[in-house]
């Protein structure tokens, strides 16, 4: 911890909590707030930037003719940094080092980072936060919300029906379709009265704000920490009151395993041996709930890999891909009326060394000067309904709307 992590410096930090420093901060300087595994990141300022015009696949180690190890290695150097992917593992995206990120672990400890030659500038910076004015900024003008579907029910169902026949006549076992919604609005959204729902209306998510981005996610791609990683992947869905029903449906079930198998696998061709669930367990959403199961690994002894490297490998999941990987994704490049951007992709941060926490970017929130967009995923398999998979697609993006239509 460098030397601007005074106990004076700690206390009010710990005091105004991870939300309220990113209030704070963000008056001033372009902030994020990502909630991590066990751990909370706020960023704050923007030091450095690395422009990865190649895509994912230059940090994946597998993908042996993209790769780039040089900057798997410096980025394991900078004391932390943090990025929202696309889906697509080959479209550009930018990693940023901020000037100083503040880590709320479990237990009440605060963590303070920054680059060596900037303690002075992170020390100023965060003084400088603290002593401004904490009243609220949120406008009071009514946004006058209106639902757009870009998409009809009729639509969608129509694409289920062809991606099932697919899953019939091809090797695809499973695809995730997605469904766009877009809210608009007279004056501009007000993102921090937005965040503020999310983060009242779904405490217990993976909840971030990374520029225009927002969202309160429900699944882990991998977590870093040691030598230990850690994943939790979620497939198959349906309302709370039918949790019981879910745990006994075929459908889901495939769905659930198609995607804990490729997780499984692409672990193991990191050299990562890694154990799973013998069975899924419901993990809650609110009004929804998902079959979802723990996976638990090691790094092998002497192994470099870092958490954006193995999200890297990972990304994108069955989950939100589906299998096989190349058949999966090349169907939903074809198929999709619209590019799905990030959504899909991934948000998180890497400390120094390696460790740190990427969540898959769903249930999330694209701000624009005329509204937002949201989208939501359901994954087709061969007993997949089509009227079951239009209904659950939008339950799905229900879940976040309703959050943005209190503001």
């Amino acid at each position: 911890m460098p030397q601007i992590a005074t106990p004076t410096l700690i206390n009010d930090i710990t005091n105004l909590g991870a939300l309220g420093l990113f209030k704070l901060a963000s008056k001033l300087y372009r902030s994020t707030y990502i909630t991590g595994f066990n751990e909370t990141m706020v960023s704050i300022g923007e030091y450095k930037k690395y422009s990865i015009d190649t895509g994912m696949v230059a940090l994946d180690p597998l993908q042996r003719e993209h790769y780039r190890a040089d900057l798997a290695i410096d980025l394991s150097r900078e004391h932390l940094f943090l990025a929202r992917t696309p889906f697509s593992p080959t479209s550009s995206f930018d990693i940023t080092v901020p000037i100083v990120a503040v880590i709320f672990a479990e237990g009440g400890r605060v963590d303070i980072s920054c680059p060596d030659t900037l303690t002075d500038q992170a020390s100023e910076l965060l003084g400088q936060i603290l002593r401004i004015s904490t009243a609220s900024t949120n406008s009071d003008t009514p946004n006058n919300w209106k639902l757009v579907e870009l998409e009809g029910s009729h639509e969608f169902q129509m694409r289920v029906e062809n991606a099932i026949e697919a899953i019939s006549n091809t090797d695809l076992e499973k695809v995730v379709l997605s469904k766009a919604l877009h809210i608009s609005s007279a004056n501009r959204p007000n993102q921090e009265a937005i965040f503020d729902r999310l983060v009242r209306d779904r405490p217990y998510s993976y909840l971030f704000s990374i520029e225009n981005y927002l969202g309160a996610s429900p699944e882990l791609v991998v977590n870093l920490k040691g030598s230990s990683v850690t994943s939790h992947p979620l497939a198959g869905t349906a309302k709370s009151h039918n949790e019981s029903t879910l745990l006994l449906s075929d459908k889901d079930n495939r769905e659930h395993q198609i995607v804990v198998g490729q997780i499984m696998e692409r672990l193991e061709a990191l050299g990562i041996s890694a154990q799973h669930q013998s069975k899924p367990t419901i993990s809650k959403y609110g009004e929804i709930v998902h079959l979802g199961s723990r996976i638990s690994g090691s790094l092998a002894t002497g192994s470099p890999a870092t958490s954006i490297e193995i999200a890297a490998h990972l990304a994108p999941t069955a989950a939100i891909n589906g299998e096989p990987y190349e058949t999966a994704i090349k169907y939903i490049y074809s198929n999709e009326p619209a590019d799905r951007g990030f959504y899909g992709g991934l948000v998180g941060y890497q400390k120094k060394e390696g460790d740190g926490t990427w969540i898959l970017n769903i249930r999330s929130i694209d701000l624009n000067d005329e509204g937002v967009m949201l989208r939501a995923g359901v994954g087709i398999v061969e007993k997949s309904d089509p009227v079951a998979e239009d209904l659950e697609a939008t339950s799905k993006i229900n879940a976040i709307a309703s959050s943005i239509l209190k503001c």
